[in-house]
């Protein structure tokens, strides 16, 4: 006698058939429901976070790139034709009716808004004639004057000196000091005397 059947071995119907849309239908089954709203939300922000991260933090690994500019010394050229007092006494025919610029030169005499006398001592020194507005107009309170011991920067033009009678009326001079650059047989005319900050 054959055993009983048991439950689980019953047989079960088959499956229907998926019914088919009727043809200008949407298939719910295959493309879920058009009219269920926000199904992966999540997925936009998680997509758009991403997307911010990189852009703000994820250039550098991690750290923050910094440009460091680094300052570039840079040099000014002095002025053609620098030349020192010395160098201008040991040969003065040379520079004769030649621009130069003197730099840092100390001032042994000054003889109002006319003339100063410049160099390194009272020996070795040259007669500037100061043409009007070469002095700045701000010093010590005292418009177009230069003080004895200032020191300066002198821009002008190497003459050949008047007579010594001719240089005590323009350089308002003494007749020595006259007689001294006359022999000397230069003299330099200021375009521009600027007195440095002591």
């Amino acid at each position: 006698m054959a055993e009983p059947l048991r439950k689980d071995d019953r047989e079960l119907p088959p499956n229907p058939p998926a019914a088919q849309p009727a043809a200008g239908q949407f298939n719910v089954h295959r493309y879920g429901n058009p009219h269920r709203r926000g199904s992966h939300w999540w997925f936009w922000i998680l997509l758009v976070a991403v997307v911010v991260w990189f852009i703000v933090w994820g250039r550098g690994n991690g750290h923050k790139v910094t440009h460091t500019v680094v300052p570039v010394p840079v040099s000014v050229p002095a002025p053609q034709n620098t030349v020192d007092v010395a160098k201008l006494l040991s040969n003065p025919q040379q520079y004769i009716g030649k621009q130069i610029h003197l730099r840092d030169v100390l001032v042994q005499s000054a003889n109002g808004t006319a003339s100063l006398f410049i160099g390194s001592s009272s020996t070795q020194q040259v007669l500037v004639i100061l043409k009007k507005g070469s002095v700045p107009n701000t010093l010590q309170g005292k418009p177009g004057s230069v003080a004895q011991g200032a020191v300066i920067n002198i821009t002008g033009t190497v003459q050949k000196a008047d007579s010594a009678t001719e240089l005590e009326h323009t350089a308002k001079i003494n007749h020595k000091e006259a007689e001294a650059v006359a022999q000397q047989g230069i003299v330099v005319e200021a375009d521009r005397a600027d007195p440095q900050p002591m």
